[in-house]
């Protein structure tokens, strides 16, 4: 179901590098943002549904709905403080703000909170976009234990022609299952994609970790350290173009076949030996 969200993240991660935004950090969920579609989706109907169905690579509403739903149902329940038992600590949420010109049903705000646990309201962007963009600003805030504040401005974001405002927050907070030693912490040149390379620090590590060398990319697997009672393990993987320009070809490779991509090298990645060594970028 996860690698089913795959696409829509790319053709956004894809279309961001081709506008521009090359020496900006991108952070996305692609869970959420097809989240966002499916909410998008079941608001409107008729040649805009169909608009937004094809964007995100489907046919039918309700079939994509329900896939949405159950993924972040599942996600939900593996949502956890983390704090006592040693785990992740993990939390998300979704939010819809649309202008007072479009009054919401009640049957829509219902389904964003049942299948997508998220909040539907009314706002007036055109009179009072100020206080909508607190209120927005807040939820921001909130949902990500202070970590993001003032993500919107009224000046620079919000016009009399706004209409909808879509928010999504994920929480993550992990510790290494093998510990970076910061005395191992060593300053490498980094690749900018504007040909141009800085000096940054760059963790090292001696310990076994899956990693699998392909084509045109290496793949490397990180665990998370786990609950004490936790049978949930979470890793992040890491995928590295060969060529120092290589990001936008292999983004165009994701979105040709993201499913077969993840699916194909996942399960060829093999344990490094514990004398090689993993560098990464602080």
């Amino acid at each position: 179901m996860m690698n089913s969200c795959l696409p829509l993240a790319g053709k956004l991660l894809l279309k961001n590098l081709q506008n521009g935004f090359s020496n900006k950090n991108i952070v996305l969920s692609p869970l959420l943002l097809s989240a966002m579609a499916a909410m998008v989706g079941a608001g409107c109907s008729g040649r805009s549904q169909r608009r937004v169905l094809s964007f995100v690579g489907s046919n039918n509403l309700d079939e994509f709905k329900s896939r949405i739903s159950d993924a972040m149902s599942s996600i939900a329940a593996s949502c956890c403080s983390g704090d006592q038992q040693g785990g992740p600590k993990i939390s998300f949420a979704n939010g819809v703000w649309v202008d007072k010109r479009f009054p919401l049903k009640p049957s829509f705000q219902q389904c964003v909170r049942d299948a997508f646990k998220a909040e539907a309201k009314n706002v007036d962007f055109s009179n009072q976009a100020d206080e909508a963009v607190e209120e927005i600003n807040s939820w921001v805030e909130s949902q990500t234990n202070g970590l993001i504040s003032g993500v919107l401005d009224s000046q620079k974001h919000i016009d009399p022609l706004t209409a909808l405002v879509l928010g999504n927050a994920l929480y993550f907070k992990g510790y290494w299952k093998n510990k970076f030693n910061p005395k191992r912490t060593e300053e490498r040149d980094f690749y900018l994609l504007d040909g141009n390379k800085i000096s940054v620090p760059f963790m090292t590590s001696s310990c076994s970790y899956l990693y699998g060398s392909f084509d045109n990319f290496k793949a490397l697997e990180i665990p998370y350290q786990s609950g004490k009672q936790d049978e949930k393990h979470f890793s992040m993987q890491f995928l590295l173009p060969n060529a120092k320009d290589g990001l936008q070809n292999l983004l165009e490779q994701f979105n040709a076949d993201s499913y077969g991509l993840i699916n194909r090298h996942n399960f060829q990645l093999t344990r490094t030996n514990s004398s090689s060594r993993t560098t990464l970028a602080t």
